[in-house]
C-alpha cells in the first residue's frame, strides 16, 4: 500500500538511509524522506491530513477490519515505536500500519522495503503507476484507493494517467517501459523471459530500473495482500477495482 505514504514526494535523493537497528529507528529510516523533502513532503502530509474534510462517508469504505486496528496511543513496546515514527512523519496513522502492527515485525519489514525503495532511481509517477496496476490486478481496492489519492495529490498524476496505469499503460515512454515489465512480471509470477529483460532495456530501461520494477511489483502485492487478509478498514477517498 499501499505502496509508501511518506517518502513517494522525494525523486532525486539518492542518499542511504540509516540502519539503526531498533524499532524507533526502522521506522526514522523509512520515514526520512517524508520527513526531510522540503515542499513536496509537507504537501503529502497535508493532503494526508486533510482529506476527510472533503469527501463524504458514502466514498469511503465501511467495512470493518478483520485484524484489528492497532491504536499509537494503545500499542507497547516495538509496535508504539513504530507506529510513532509513522505519525510523526506523517501526522497522522494510516489503517494500513496499524493493521501491519499486530505484529511489529511485519511493520517493521514494511517500513524498511518501502524505505529502500524510495531511496531508489525509480521516480515516485513511476512507482506510483506501478502501484496502481498491480492494486487493480490483485483486487486491493484499499492500495487502489490510497495509490489513486497519492498519484493525484503526490505525484501529481492526471486522471487519465491514473486510470491507464491501472491497464498497465501510460503516454509517457519511460512509465509505459516500466508498466510492460511489471504486467509481464505480475503475470509471469516473477517468470520473466529473456525477451522481457531484452525488450526493457530496448524501452529505455536500465539494469537498476529493471530491479526495482521487480521490486515495487514485489512491495505491493506484499501490501495487496496484507491488506486483503486483514480486511484493512478503508481511510482513503474510496475506489473500487475492476471486476
Amino acid at each position: 500500500m499501499i505502496r509508501r505514504l511518506w517518502h513517494n514526494a522525494r525523486n532525486t535523493d539518492k542518499s542511504t538511509p540509516p540502519n539503526g537497528t531498533s524499532a524507533a529507528s526502522a521506522a526514522t529510516a523509512a520515514t526520512t524522506s517524508a520527513s526531510s523533502a522540503s515542499s513536496a513532503s509537507s504537501a503529502s502530509s497535508t493532503t494526508y491530513t486533510t482529506y476527510t474534510s472533503t469527501i463524504t462517508s458514502a466514498q469511503k469504505g465501511t467495512d470493518m477490519s478483520r485484524l484489528p486496528l492497532v491504536q499509537p496511543e494503545s500499542a507497547t513496546g516495538a509496535a508504539a515505536e513504530l507506529l510513532a515514527g509513522v505519525q510523526k512523519a506523517l501526522g497522522v496513522t494510516p489503517n494500513m500500519t496499524k493493521a501491519m502492527a499486530n505484529s511489529p515485525s511485519v511493520l517493521k519489514a514494511y517500513l524498511g522495503f518501502s524505505g529502500a525503495l524510495g531511496e531508489g532511481v525509480l521516480p515516485a509517477p513511476v512507482r506510483e503507476r506501478i502501484a496502481l496496476l498491480v492494486a487493480q490486478e490483485n483486487g486491493c481496492d484499499y492500495c487502489l484507493s490510497a495509490h489513486t489519492y497519492l498519484a493525484a495529490n503526490v505525484a501529481k498524476l492526471d486522471d487519465s494517467e491514473t486510470a491507464a496505469a491501472r491497464r498497465a499503460k501510460s503516454a509517457d515512454p519511460k512509465a509505459q517501459a516500466a508498466l510492460t515489465l511489471a504486467d509481464a512480471v505480475l503475470r509471469t509470477r516473477g517468470g520473466l523471459a529473456d525477451a522481457d529483460a531484452q525488450n526493457a532495456r530496448a524501452a529505455g530501461l536500465t539494469d537498476a530500473e529493471i530491479a526495482e520494477v521487480i521490486a515495487n511489483v514485489a512491495l505491493n502485492v506484499f501490501t495487496n495482500f496484507i491488506n486483503k487478509g486483514a480486511g484493512t478498514e478503508i481511510d482513503w477517498p474510496l475506489v473500487r477495482h475492476d471486476s
